[in-house]
């Protein structure tokens, strides 16, 4: 387990914060990880009501998951020797942060810097003189019980002197050059030699830290916003129907939504980017443009060109919409404000004059539905009329001529056979010659 400042054989007990809240954890030296884990674990959950974060043994450290807050974690890095592994939090990656102490034309005057808040000071002269100063001084203070220079080193680089982090992860600060007298020739410059990194680690080390320290890393959660579903149309409820969780969705309009930052988006003060928020408007297109009293329209790509498609607009038979409007568009509100009921002998009258109107919409729509159905059989056959064509021309080069090809084949073996027995006709009338030769 990693090395942790002297203990007293009870133990001592090391705080961690997590979002403003103390959480103790008492820690033995050299007991083993799996047993500091459990107690880390044990002390985080137990106060997870106030903090939002819950932990986990993983076997490795120790993994923490916030309720979908933004969660803050920091221990006081002015504990010699404490890090985050030593709460089983490490993950990897930290790198020390280093800077540097310059001087130049060094004339044995008084320089000073300020480190973590304490002021350092010795005298200008060669570098290791003013390394082995620093160097005590920095002793010096870690006697101190109240110093905040317990992880920190020095050493020597050159004709500078450089400024170390002990722990990787944990940073310090280091300010205020000064030299005196003023009519000191001598220059003094300070400068970060490589940036402290906290790695993949949710947790930061702040130098003297407490549950009202404000300087700890922040780790963002994520945020997901989802639009309503593209519905159409949106539907009413029937009159004294029971509650349904299903009602929203009937109701749902499809509609975007924007987002955008308020007076502190984009300011010192907040983390509109960080927390994964993006300007402008989202989702809903294709739902909106079909949204009620708008008509869609569908595009069909019937053949290899450009621009040859059939489109058809559909109709619109929503609350607002040009084909049944004239019925339904009072079916949300309550019985006695609607105009259309059947109540009465004339209010059934009229209802059955607008039912009349509506077939007759409803037909047209039905005919132009047809035509635009019998276009599309016509390009379905058309295009079937094609294909065969297409696969008949391909067989036509592809395939063999059968009979072709089998009195070809008959043809080549007539005249091989022919060949044949002309040459061992041939061969037989060479022997009947050497025959009567040999008389």
């Amino acid at each position: 387990m990693t090395s942790l400042p002297e203990t007293t054989p009870a133990g001592t007990t090391y705080n961690l914060y997590i979002n403003g809240t103390t959480v103790p954890v008492v820690m033995v030296k050299d007991e083993t990880e799996t047993t500091r884990r459990e107690k880390v674990v044990a002390a985080i959950n137990a106060r997870t009501g106030q903090h939002g974060v819950t932990a986990a043994d993983n076997g490795n450290g120790v993994t923490l998951t916030s309720d979908g807050r933004n969660f803050s974690v920091w221990f006081d890095s002015n504990q010699k020797d404490l890090t985050a592994a030593s709460f089983g939090l490490d993950k990897g990656g930290q790198v020390a942060q280093v800077s540097r102490i310059a001087v130049n034309g060094a004339d044995g005057s008084t320089a000073s810097v300020t480190i973590n808040g304490k002021e350092i000071s010795f005298t200008t002269g060669s570098a290791a003189s003013m390394a082995a100063e620093i160097s005590t001084a920095i002793a010096d203070e870690n006697n101190n019980a109240s110093s905040t220079l317990k992880n920190i080193k020095v050493v020597l680089n050159g004709d500078a002197v450089d400024i170390v982090s002990n722990v990787p992860g944990s940073p310090f600060t280091m300010t205020g050059a000064k030299i005196s007298p003023t009519s000191s020739s001598a220059t003094l410059t300070l400068s970060t030699v490589t940036e402290n990194s906290y790695g993949d680690n949710d947790v930061s080390g702040v130098a003297d830290g407490t549950a009202t320290s404000t300087n700890a890393r922040t780790i963002y959660s994520t945020v997901r916003l989802v639009s309503d579903p593209a519905l159409l149309p949106k539907l009413p409820s029937p009159s004294g129907a029971p509650p349904s969780d299903q009602l929203d969705k009937l109701r749902a309009t499809g509609h975007p939504f924007t987002i955008s930052v308020g007076d502190k988006g984009y300011s010192v003060d907040g983390n509109f980017a960080a927390m994964g928020f993006e300007e402008g408007t989202f989702g809903g297109r294709s739902s909106e443009e079909m949204d009620p009293p708008k008509v869609g329209r569908l595009a069909f790509q019937v053949g290899a060109s450009e621009n040859q498609y059939i489109t058809i607009d559909l109709a619109d038979f929503g609350k607002k919409g040009s084909i049944t409007s004239g019925i339904t568009g009072d079916v949300d509100l309550n019985v006695e404000d609607r105009r259309v009921r059947i109540n009465t002998r004339d209010g059934a009258s009229a209802v059955l004059t607008l039912l009349d109107d509506a077939m007759d919409k409803i037909n047209a729509t039905r005919a132009t539905m047809g035509a635009v159905m019998n276009r599309m059989e016509h390009v379905i056959n058309n295009l079937s009329n094609v294909t065969t064509n297409l696969s008949a021309s391909r067989s036509q080069i592809e395939d063999a001529d059968y009979a072709a090809a089998s009195t070809e084949l008959a043809k080549s073996q007539i005249m091989q056979q022919a060949a044949t027995a002309v040459l061992a006709q041939s061969n037989t009338s060479q022997q009947t010659v050497l025959k009567l030769l040999q008389g």
